[in-house]
């Protein structure tokens, strides 16, 4: 008797100790569950501002599902530039996004060249914007303006980290 009292008051302890936690945790005082509505503002929108939503279905016509295509602004030929598109198929070192009145750009370390590239968002292009290379650069912490930032990066024989700052100037 003893033998399957123990065992089984300590799993009706635990079972308490899991039920106290999943109540207080996610159902208890304070936590309210809302369902998001379309007034609400979206969790992360890379660009600052929430994707402008367009219907594929056609006009008059009977539509069994709500699917949408999502899409931030035309390019010159008259395609549609995506909301979310991969921007480097390399490794990089660290990246900065900064929105201005009319756009937003993000500039990134390619890890293997060390280049600094940006993209637009009202551009499906991308640049080299520094002529100097900073290759091995793992991480970086950009400034607000995205005209400089702090880069860590490992010497081959040590492994050591160095730490470079670099400001990126426009040159006439």
């Amino acid at each position: 008797m003893k033998k399957l009292l123990i065992p089984s008051i300590i799993a009706l302890l635990l079972l308490a100790v899991g039920f106290a936690y999943f109540y207080f945790f996610f159902h208890g005082p304070g936590a309210t569950l809302m369902a998001p509505t379309a007034s609400s503002q979206p969790g992360f929108t890379p660009f600052g501002r929430p994707p402008i939503a367009a219907s594929t279905s056609q006009p008059g016509a009977p539509s069994n599902s709500s699917a949408t295509s999502t899409s931030f602004g035309t390019v010159a030929n008259g395609g549609t530039i995506p909301a979310l598109r991969l921007l480097s198929s390399t490794p990089v070192g660290g990246y900065g996004a900064s929105t201005t009145g009319s756009t937003t750009i993000v500039r990134w370390i390619d890890r293997g060249r060390g280049n600094v590239i940006e993209a637009r968002e009202d551009s499906l292009g991308l640049t080299t914007i520094s002529n100097t290379v900073l290759p091995r650069i793992y991480e970086s912490a950009w400034n607000k303006n995205l005209t400089s930032f702090v880069g860590g990066m490992l010497e081959t024989d040590t492994g050591i980290p160095t730490f470079v700052y670099a400001n990126i100037v426009k040159r006439p």
